[in-house]
């Protein structure tokens, strides 16, 4: 029986699907195995995955479940020490299955880790690098968060979300024993609610302070959904679910963060001249609804910003 299992979730992603099994079968940590779980696919997925031969095994549905229930039935379905939950779309390098076994044998009462960092890469080939947890130690290659502490780390952050869900390897029996899983409801911020929840449930939590893959950016990716009240919708979802943990200034400097965002993202979506009386609706609307506050000078900033992109696109 082998340690690990990778686990690649997958519906209708039969143009990017070889890549990621390739590149989870070129890794250089090797007592592990590869399944790859077909949400009822009608593209040529199921030949994608044959292709492979005995190195890939084939799970497939007879009706569509959605994303995560399907990552949570590989869960269920997991019967090793380790599972690595992959997407369908991205690509490892080729050390990312041994750095997170080895971040979990160090750290035994850790039931997660998961990378800080990754590597965006666009459709046209583009590359570039997210940010790493800004108030870690230098050169510290891995932090852990025991109990609450990622949360407080959230709030202290303003909400900014480092762990990198297709990075994440879980240990299976903690995340049994705590009962964690996956909830569609979630939406957009379902990554999050995971990890969070997990925390709140004493499962400690170890973010890697390097790349572990290769993250795709294209049309119908999850990520590329654009809008402010989607972010509104997410952020509630946060705020109730851990308003009650007595968090004091953290939440406080969280739900002005989160303000921040939602106004932010409206001014983007903007062309000259700016709708001002629209942005301080929505900024009264987010103190009135949702005790989201968002000063006066912040707000001055998102304009300014804003106002200052616009100016330099018009001069191109």
């Amino acid at each position: 029986m082998p340690r690990v299992t990778v686990a690649i979730c997958t519906y209708n992603r039969a143009g990017f699907l070889a890549e990621s099994i390739r590149s989870a079968l070129n890794q250089t940590y090797r007592d592990m195995k590869v399944v790859v779980f077909d949400d009822c696919s009608t593209d040529n997925t199921e030949d994608i995955v044959r292709s492979f031969g005995d190195e890939v095994e084939y799970v497939e549905r007879e009706c569509n479940i959605g994303k995560y229930a399907n990552m949570n039935r590989a869960i269920e379905m997991c019967d090793t020490e380790y599972l690595s939950l992959f997407h369908d779309d991205d690509r490892m390098f080729p050390y990312m299955i041994e750095k997170l076994v080895e971040a979990l044998d160090a750290n035994p009462s850790a039931g997660i880790a998961a990378s800080c960092e990754l590597h965006f890469l666009s459709k046209r080939g583009e590359r570039w690098e997210s940010a790493k947890i800004p108030d870690s130690p230098n050169g510290t290659p891995c932090v852990l968060f025991n109990k609450n502490e990622y949360i407080r780390y959230i709030l202290r952050s303003g909400g900014i979300h480092n762990l990198v869900h297709p990075s994440i390897m879980l240990r299976k029996r903690s995340i049994d024993e705590a009962g964690v899983r996956h909830i569609e409801e979630w939406g957009r911020a379902l990554d999050l609610y995971f990890f969070l929840e997990a925390n709140s449930k004493g499962i400690p939590l170890i973010a890697l302070q390097y790349p572990l893959l290769e993250y795709r950016l294209h049309e119908s990716s999850l990520s590329n959904t654009m809008g402010y009240e989607p972010f509104i919708a997410d952020f509630k979802k946060i705020d109730d679910l851990i308003s009650g943990l007595e968090l004091g200034e953290d939440m406080r400097s969280m739900r002005e963060h989160t303000a921040w965002v939602v106004v932010r993202t409206a001014a983007a979506s903007m062309k000259e001249p700016l709708d001002l009386k629209a942005l301080r609706a929505l900024r009264n609307r987010l103190k009135k609804e949702y005790n989201w506050y968002l000063p006066e000078a912040l707000f001055s900033n998102v304009v300014r910003e804003r106002q200052k992109k616009l100016r330099t696109e018009k001069n191109h």
